[in-house]
């Protein structure tokens, strides 16, 4: 049972990278799953259910990247931390490349979504401002340089 939910979730994510998150039907993750959607509905309600499970496990994967990060807050991970950002794009670029859209379709997971964001960036102006306590870098030129520097960063 869980490999299939499994299956689902791999596949989705798949037709969704390729095609873009409004192009793809159930019928097509189905098919890709190789079960039919009486099947897949068993394991999940909608598209909505689908989509909901990506955004969590979208969002477990940055937080332990940051939080990995974290534990760690040196300057000198900083390129280890820029893969693993680069890595979690690429796996789920259809969000990224769709979010207004998946947002827009699911305003449940828009409030979830903006409180990550609001999370990630603390997380990240906290591992700026430790590292300029401790010398790695400059002491900020005005009260917004890291929040500024958070935002590109995230």
């Amino acid at each position: 049972m869980k490999e299939t939910r499994a299956n689902i979730l791999s596949m989705a994510l798949q037709e969704f990278n390729l095609q873009g998150f409004v192009n793809v039907r159930l019928q097509e993750i189905a098919d890709a799953a190789k079960i039919s959607v009486g099947n897949m509905a068993y394991h999940f309600k909608n598209k909505d259910a689908i989509i909901e499970v990506l955004h969590d496990q979208l969002k477990k994967e940055q937080e332990t990247l940051l939080y990995d990060f974290r534990a760690a807050h040196l300057f000198e991970d900083l390129n280890r931390q820029l893969q693993g950002v680069f890595r979690i794009q690429k796996q789920y670029i259809f969000f990224y490349l769709d979010t207004l859209e998946v947002l827009r379709a699911y305003p449940v997971m828009k409030e979830k979504h903006q409180l990550h964001i609001t999370w990630q960036l603390q997380q990240i102006e906290w591992m700026l401002e430790f590292n300029s306590f401790r010398g790695s870098f400059q002491e900020p030129v005005n009260d917004a340089q890291y929040q500024h520097l958070a935002f590109n960063f995230g």
